[in-house]
């Protein structure tokens, strides 16, 4: 492959494909976990930790 022009579209192409398996693996690993920590903060706890940090 000599040609600058089909290089550039090669990687562009490679990229793109790595860059959506990557966004697939992501959402896949939030799907997975989602909804797993319902539960384990007390319904106001972010509202005490908001109170006590400083403005």
């Amino acid at each position: 492959m000599h040609d600058r022009k089909e290089l550039l579209l090669l990687l562009a192409s490679i990229g793109s494909d790595t860059a959506r398996r990557d966004i697939a693996a992501k959402r896949k690993a939030v799907e997975q976990t989602a909804g797993t920590l319902t539960g384990i903060y007390r319904r106001d706890e972010l509202n005490q930790l908001r109170e006590d940090w400083p403005a």
